[in-house]
């Protein structure tokens, strides 16, 4: 790794400390440690750490499916053969139902 890759990632965690710390010390609920610390990482902090949770629970069945999963998204598709794709769009379910 790139010694400005690590610098950037333990500046990362120093600025996490504090919420941490005071979720350790009883100041800070749960839910109040997860609404900062989701705003702070944003959109891809929250799909990382549901990565590592699934990791963590599942083990290697939950790394064999995001092995697969990357090779078939890499694998280019012949027009009507092969497994369908994933896509990697999210979709986007409407907030009012008309």
């Amino acid at each position: 790794m790139d010694l400005v890759t690590i610098r950037c990632n333990l500046l990362r965690i120093a600025l996490m400390w504090p919420y941490v710390a005071g979720y350790l010390r009883g100041k800070m609920t749960r839910e109040q440690l997860a609404r900062e610390l989701s705003e702070y990482l944003g959109d891809s902090g929250r799909v990382l750490a549901k990565r590592i949770v699934l990791a963590a629970a599942l083990g290697p069945v939950y790394a064999w499916y995001l092995l697969a999963r990357g090779v078939m998204e890499l694998t280019p598709k012949q027009s009507g053969e092969g497994l369908p794709t994933l896509s990697l769009e999210r979709r986007r379910k409407p907030l009012l139902a008309t």
